[in-house]
């Protein structure tokens, strides 16, 4: 069963390379991604809501984008350049930082990775 992820990427940063930043070592494998919107924050923001913070910039920029990973399917080594919310659709998914051991996530589970963070 393939893996479904919807993730939400915000940046104040500029470009934002599809399949997810800068890859820092191995190719993704498995790993198919697609920008389903692309847009920027109209007005500087602060929100504080059922136990969640969200303050922006004036036009940072949030893009959606849907991935989806084959059985045994990785994205490689990358960073994003901004906060990026992961929320899993279908499936599950192991996220690994460093050389700490992963944590699997699966359907209906969400996860956040800081900017500029290593992972896979």
């Amino acid at each position: 069963m393939k893996t479904k992820m919807l993730i939400l990427l915000a940046s104040v940063c500029g470009a934002f390379l599809l399949g997810g930043g800068v890859v820092l070592a191995g190719p993704p494998i498995g790993f198919n991604s697609k920008i389903l919107s692309d847009g920027k924050i109209a007005t500087a923001t602060h929100i504080s809501a059922n136990g969640i913070e969200f303050s922006s910039q004036k036009k940072a920029r949030v893009i959606v984008q849907a991935s989806e990973f084959a059985p045994g399917g990785t994205s490689g080594w990358h960073t994003h350049p901004g906060l990026t919310v992961v929320t899993v659709v279908e499936g599950s998914v192991t996220d690994h930082h460093g050389c700490a051991a992963g944590v699997t996530y699966t359907k209906g589970q969400s996860f956040v990775e800081p900017p500029s963070t290593p992972g896979d």
